[in-house]
């Protein structure tokens, strides 16, 4: 094939050129213009776990993720998971109704921000120790201690004290459907995170003395499955640990703007969060 010969007859005759370049412009406007109308009519995409937060790229070392399973002989597998915070090199701090009777802790996945990614510390809780109140708290112990960096605690509360917080945890990442006979949607256990600040308590709920809530501009109507014992953090310290929506109607899972969570800056919860790290200290020196 001639080329000189094509070139020539594609740059022949300076009109015809430059109607061939407005047309080409036009289209182009035409195309943009129709794609910014299909922008504005398709739905944007929200993320549906930890109350709509961003994923995080690269985890903390101290975020845990426990998957929790049934120990009765009718049920097997794992039937629910949630989020957790390593407090000492051998314990976790979570919320205790994350652990029923008949239920165990199978797997304990710790720093990562994609669980099944791999490449994390992987171990497993040996014993566990609920709040002696009735605060939503437990700590969990590990079978084996572990090298990741823990995080401090904060002695600020928040009552006295406001600021802006992080919750962190791993909920589902798609809206529950309505019909309770669809299947609910599959996890896909990547760390989320979402800011938001103190607020008052929905009327009709009665928070303890170390409970509070929090309210979030991101906040939506999340399912929140997964996320219960997650950790509240402000200025690098451990302040609170989720456990739930603070709504009185139960039928939903969350509600659209608040957090219920326990201050671990609280004396009373403070000392006993102390005490356990006490008892359950491991001199890996030794």
């Amino acid at each position: 094939m001639n080329f000189g010969a094509t070139r020539e007859n594609i740059s022949h005759g300076p009109a015809r050129n430059a109607f061939g370049k407005m047309r080409v412009l036009a289209c182009s406007m035409v195309a943009i213009a129709l794609f910014a109308v299909f922008l504005a009519a398709s739905p944007v995409p929200q993320s549906k776990a930890i109350i709509g937060g961003s994923v995080v790229s690269s985890a903390p070392s101290w975020v845990a993720f426990m998957a929790i399973e049934s120990t009765r002989t009718d049920v097997q597998g794992k039937s629910k998971w949630c989020g957790g915070v390593l407090i000492s090199n051998n314990l976790l701090l979570s919320a205790r109704s994350c652990l029923e009777a008949d239920e165990r802790v199978k797997d304990v996945v710790i720093g990562s921000s994609d669980v099944n990614a791999g490449g994390d510390s992987r171990t497993s809780v040996k014993a566990w120790e609920p709040y002696d109140r009735e605060d939503d708290l437990a700590v969990y112990q590990l079978s084996s201690p572990v090298t990741n960096t823990y995080i401090g605690l904060s002695d600020k509360g928040f009552r006295l004290n406001p600021q802006v917080v992080t919750l962190y945890g791993y909920g589902i990442n798609e809206e529950i459907p309505k019909d309770p006979k669809k299947p609910l949607p599959a996890p896909d256990f990547k760390l989320r995170y979402v800011n938001g600040v103190p607020a008052g308590c929905p009327s009709g709920s009665q928070p303890t003395e170390a409970e509070f809530c929090l309210t979030s501009e991101k906040a939506g109507n999340s399912p929140c499955l997964g996320d219960a014992g997650g950790p509240i953090v402000a200025s690098g310290k451990l302040t609170a640990i989720y456990f739930g929506g603070a709504q009185t109607d139960r039928s939903k899972k969350c509600l659209d703007a608040h957090w219920r969570a326990v201050s671990v800056a609280t004396p009373r919860v403070r000392l006993w969060i102390d005490a356990m790290i006490n008892k359950y200290h491991v001199h890996t020196g030794l």
